[in-house]
């Protein structure tokens, strides 16, 4: 039996659903330390730093979106029979396409300008 056939069809069922989950809207704060290039989406489907350091207010709103996010992961992961850790990838992946020019973005390939 080939694995990767059900394997591609998980994640394209991910994918689907990811299509549903808006993306949240960030407060002001950390709109702009992600244009300040403080703050950048990864492909996890978490929020990171760039430079590895932000100001405490930056550093406690990125933590609380990104444990509301984790939380969402779990929640919509469970709904749909996969692992929260597959969810968060494909959303993560989606939101890194999404980034504005000018946004710092982490992929496989490390912190990147768009």
């Amino acid at each position: 039996m080939n694995l990767r056939i059900p394997s591609m069809l998980a994640l394209l069922v991910v994918a689907l659903m990811v299509l549903a989950v808006p993306a949240a809207a960030l407060s002001p704060t950390l709109e702009k330390a992600k244009k300040d290039g403080v703050v950048g989406e990864q492909v996890d489907g978490y929020l990171g730093l760039v430079k590895g350091s932000a100001p405490g207010n930056v550093r406690k709103e990125m933590d609380e979106v990104n444990a509301q996010r984790k939380a969402l992961y779990r929640e919509r992961a469970k709904a749909k029979g996969t692992d929260a850790a597959t969810y968060a990838a494909v959303v993560g992946a989606k939101q890194v396409q999404r980034e504005p020019k000018g946004n710092w973005v982490r992929t496989g390939k490390g912190w990147q300008k768009k």
